[in-house]
């Protein structure tokens, strides 16, 4: 079977077990991350270790889906008693879409990979509290780097633990790059209440041009720091060299956008 007939089936069954209709009444639908999906799916392929591939990829997917849903989970006071009955909902869901991973894991009996998501998620929150209440005050690229290690604490732990760390970096950035061009997104077309960064970085003395200039030029020099990984094509295995061919065409895409823009 061709990998990307593999990732729909793994698609479509992680869509039917995260379906709740209750939940579903009133938040969104979950957003399953196709791209680290397909990272995910290629570790365990190349790992070689694990029969049932697709189980393992939908048991991790669970747990991104359950942080990704907590990362919704709104900061300010809520006077509304319907805002707060959505926020509780937010941290219900996350936590019934991250107990899905270790249901599943459980049935496959494999403790060691319930422990190895059990420290990320705890990384995960490490990093996500240094990040919103730090106790010294962080410059700008302290902040960036606990907003890396929080957009890629889990894929980078099981590519570590899968005996992938050459992957590591790699996939860090990549992650936080795509993070850092979400967060432009809202801050540009939407508004700065729906921007994470806003919120990070609105006790700084900065306005929107000058935030809007400093995210670009973070984002460009994660591209160019990211196509450095392709240059030792010799050493990488085939699988990691074609994923980064293809998030480089994703980061071109995207970087083409921003000059039209301009």
């Amino acid at each position: 079977m061709a990998i990307n007939e593999d990732l729909n089936c793994i698609y479509e069954d992680l869509t039917h077990r995260l379906n709740h209709p209750y939940v579903h009444q009133y938040l969104s639908e979950p957003v399953i991350d196709g791209d680290k999906l397909l990272v995910y799916y290629l570790l365990f392929r190349e790992n070689g270790k694990y029969k049932d591939i697709g189980e393992y990829v939908s048991s991790v997917m669970f747990a991104e889906v359950g942080l990704d849903t907590h990362e919704k989970m709104t900061i300010e006071n809520l006077d509304e008693k319907k805002e707060i009955r959505s926020r509780q909902l937010v941290v219900l869901a996350g936590d019934f879409y991250s107990s899905l991973y270790y249901f599943s894991l459980s049935r496959q009996g494999d403790i060691q990979m319930v422990k190895w998501i059990a420290e990320a998620i705890q990384e995960f929150n490490v990093h996500k509290c240094h990040l919103f209440y730090p106790s010294d005050s962080l410059n700008w690229e302290q902040k960036y780097a606990a907003l890396e290690r929080i957009e890629s604490a889990l894929v980078t732990k099981i590519a570590a633990k899968l005996g992938f760390l050459e992957w590591v970096p790699a996939l860090s950035d990549y992650f936080l790059f795509k993070r850092l061009t979400i967060e432009r997104n809202c801050f540009l077309h939407k508004s700065r209440d729906f921007s994470l960064l806003f919120h990070i970085f609105k006790n700084q003395t900065m306005n929107r041009t000058l935030l809007l200039k400093a995210l670009d030029e973070k984002i460009k020099a994660i591209r160019k720091r990211f196509l450095g990984y392709s240059a030792k094509k010799q050493t990488l295995s085939a699988s990691f060299y074609k994923l980064l061919q293809h998030f480089t065409n994703k980061m071109n895409d995207f970087c083409q956008c921003m000059v039209e823009e301009g």
